[in-house]
């Protein structure tokens, strides 16, 4: 977590060209749930997605210590990297994302719809 609070951070982030693909297509009908780790963090977030060009679509920041749970998703897709996420989630459609072809700590488990990243 300390990692997240680093400025440094936003220095080292590389856009994903499929999870931007998929904001293109659904712009209008999304929002980005994001854990932060304080307000530096946020608006290191925030400016990432003005850089990106997403300044337009919704975020909605919740603490650290926060479970993603509280947002009714109900009737929506819910994409995460964190299988803790998407169990705790009432989401109607989830998917675990996984940016690397081994399992990580956090997305070890899941028996759900998965997509992947992979370096063409």
């Amino acid at each position: 977590e300390d990692l997240f609070l680093d400025k440094r951070f936003f220095k080292y982030v590389k856009s994903n060209k499929n999870i931007l693909k998929l904001l293109d297509k659904y712009r209008d009908k999304c929002y980005i749930i994001t854990k932060v780790g304080g307000i530096n963090n946020y608006k290191g977030k925030l400016d990432l997605m003005n850089k990106l060009g997403y300044g337009d679509i919704p975020i909605i920041p919740l603490p650290l210590n926060v479970s993603k749970r509280i947002i009714d998703m109900s009737n929506g897709l819910f994409i995460d990297d964190s299988v803790n996420n998407l169990i705790e989630s009432n989401a109607g459609v989830k998917v675990l994302y996984k940016e690397y072809d081994n399992d990580t700590e956090w997305s070890r488990g899941w028996r759900g719809w998965t997509i992947q990243d992979r370096k063409e």
